[in-house]
């Protein structure tokens, strides 16, 4: 399973991945009108995205990882 974390998030939000996702795991990150923002392959199990630039709202993490799709939301709130 993945996991994103903190939830809420200010700054960033950190993605652990399981250890059979090692260097195979793309991560998409859509806002909450659909639009994608930024997508990438994670290597490792886990990953930090830099969410400061971001507007606060909530928006849809897109993992995809051995054939398998995950959708995990997280809010974004600045101070």
């Amino acid at each position: 399973l993945f996991s994103i974390f903190p939830n809420p998030a200010n700054s960033y939000v950190t993605i652990n991945a399981p250890a059979s996702g090692i260097g195979k795991t793309q991560i998409i990150l859509y806002d909450a009108a659909g639009r994608m923002l930024l997508s990438f392959l994670m290597t490792g199990t886990s990953g930090n995205i830099n969410t400061s630039n971001l507007s606060n709202g909530v928006y849809l993490f897109k993992i995809i990882n051995n054939g398998n799709t995950s959708l995990q939301k997280a809010l974004i709130m600045h101070k």
